[in-house]
């Protein structure tokens, strides 16, 4: 039987999907608008009017503010299974209401369909061949820079576009929509992944989960109005973590390894994979595991690049890296450019942030060795370290990789910054689009840069309270079930074996600290011959597992 919250929160969900359909499904309409092939650019959609500006930005502001009440009301429902099944249902609405939206800040959904056409119409390798390599204009209908650069994502995504490119043969709106399903598909796997994970980690937390990750605007808008594939990817990333909770160590790399082949980002996520396996298992195990786990992602890699391998010369990601825009190198460059060469600017920041990236990487890793923490907290960490400091080009969208990690880690305090970060994400297209060109007489964009960038990136840590995270019982609880591996590593000796105090009764105990704890099964006592247990004198360092020596 549903509750009241329940009833409340299906009518924040309803409310929001009417938000959607009426600020942009209805004014920004996909049929009428892919007809027309217009540029997808909510300021030329709008004609860069400040009334479309005010609505566009009422528009996020009022989809945050019922995200923000629907996650209150979702920590009350815990593991209810209607409310669950209600948020799914009411997320695909939201879903399927953007998919009825023409693209609004972002050309790559268009790109992805004439990349998708070099490999799965006219049968040429898209690492190779740049999409204006063939007649385009149906298509992509507007100049863009990128028709002319062959592909910088990974080999699975091209073969996965091949397909969808044949099924919208011919028409935009055909080839937008089969790239839009397949990003609804993603978006339900990652719904479902998100679920399972939960479900075995902290089951107390299913609906909150679910409306954090699935009630996202910022993953509902670029997943479903824009097409972005960023789900694609985060898809392998959660599996990879539901394997890792599973016991199913020898599939996590591979994986990540099938993620990194959507787009490379999840490379970065490997290493410390790897290393966390110490923590679970003995050194024999552990070499073994790995051993399988790379021979398993070689062949994946061998199987999936290797009919498409372009050589490293021409392999378009290395292109890619040398691309700076709205990241913190940027930033970086733009203030050194008032003191030096922009080629110098450049390496300068470039170096830079590679150090600090470098630097933070080794922190985390020193540091989830020695304090439990769950995969699904190392991966969350590892990402937005690459977002805050380690990428030189940001897109606002890359947040989605965050919003399902951040759903699975206890405590409130990362989503809450992760929803602050996507908030400023969506705000800052107003900023770009609308001031860069309204104010382009007064002030540059690359002051406007220098302003925005760092409101997108601070503003998260101020509302969050900085870098603080609040203690976890659930990852205490694992990191004692499970840190047997042979390096291991610290953690209090109490947590290790904790202390059973008896209650009322010497065969019923309940554990210390508050998480799940098996006792072992104990025989059978008839009641009738039950006795209290006789109080003795523990031994110094028994209560800790030691077995005291002879005297």
């Amino acid at each position: 039987m549903l509750r009241r919250d329940s009833y409340s929160l299906f009518a924040i969900g309803l409310l929001s999907v009417v938000v959607y359909i009426v600020a942009l499904a209805d004014r920004y309409p996909l049929v009428a608008l892919s007809q027309k092939g217009s540029v997808p650019d909510i300021g030329v959609l709008s004609g860069y009017r400040w009334g479309a500006a005010a609505a566009y930005v009422a528009a996020i502001a009022a989809t945050f503010a019922l995200y923000g009440l629907a996650l209150r009301l979702a920590r009350r429902l815990g593991s209810d299974r209607a409310a669950a099944w209600g948020v799914v249902v009411l997320g695909v609405a939201a879903a399927a209401a953007l998919v009825a939206t023409y693209p609004l800040s972002a050309s790559d959904v268009f790109l992805y369909v004439a990349r998708g056409r070099v490999l799965g119409v006219h049968g040429y390798n898209p690492f190779v061949v740049p999409p204006n390599a063939f007649p385009m204009d149906t298509y992509v209908p507007f100049r863009s820079q990128w028709s002319g650069v062959a592909s910088p994502y990974g080999p699975l995504w091209e073969w996965l576009a091949a397909p969808l490119a044949r099924l919208g043969d011919g028409t935009l709106l055909g080839s937008l929509l089969a790239f839009k399903g397949a990003s609804l598909a993603a978006y339900l796997g990652c719904t479902a992944l998100v679920a399972a994970i939960l479900r075995r980690r902290d089951p107390g937390r299913l609906v909150w989960g679910l409306v954090a990750f699935g009630w996202n605007p910022l993953v509902l808008i670029e997943a479903h109005a824009n097409g972005h594939n960023d789900l694609v990817m985060v898809l392998f990333v959660l599996l990879a973590v539901w394997l890792w909770e599973s016991g199913r160590y020898v599939w996590v790399i591979p994986a990540l390894v099938l993620g990194a082949l959507v787009k490379y980002v999840p490379l970065i996520l490997v290493p410390m994979a790897a290393l966390r396996l110490g923590n679970r298992l003995s050194r024999a195990e552990w070499l073994r595991t790995l051993l399988a786990a790379g021979l398993i992602a070689l062949g994946l890699v061998l199987v999936v690049f290797g009919p498409l391998w372009p050589g490293l010369r021409n392999w378009g990601v290395l292109g890619q890296m040398r691309r700076a825009h709205f990241s913190a190198g940027t930033w970086l460059i733009l203030l050194l450019r008032q003191v030096s060469p922009n080629a110098m600017a450049f390496r300068v920041a470039e170096w830079t942030t590679r150090m600090l990236f470098a630097a933070g990487y080794g922190v985390l890793l020193a540091w989830s060795l020695v304090r439990p923490r769950s995969l699904a907290v190392i991966f969350y960490d590892l990402l937005y370290l690459w977002l805050a400091v380690g990428s030189m080009a940001f897109g606002y969208w890359y947040i989605t990789w965050l919003v399902p990690l951040a759903a699975l880690v206890p405590g409130r305090v990362d989503l809450r910054r992760v929803a602050a970060f996507s908030a400023t994400g969506l705000f800052s297209v107003a900023v770009y689009t609308y001031l860069g060109v309204k104010l382009r007489d007064v002030v540059s964009m690359d002051v406007i840069t220098l302003a925005t960038v760092p409101v997108v990136f601070i503003t998260p840590f101020i509302v969050a309270g900085g870098l603080r995270r609040e203690p976890s019982d659930v990852d205490q609880r694992q990191h004692r079930e499970h840190a047997t591996g042979w390096f291991g590593g610290y953690y209090p000796s109490p947590l290790a074996r904790p202390v059973v105090a008896q209650v009322n009764d010497p065969i019923a105990g309940v554990p210390v600290f508050p998480f799940d704890y098996d006792l072992p099964p104990e025989p059978p006592v008839e009641a009738a011959s039950r006795e209290p247990a006789e109080p003795r004198t523990a031994v110094r360092g028994e209560q800790d597992g030691q077995v005291p020596r002879d005297r």
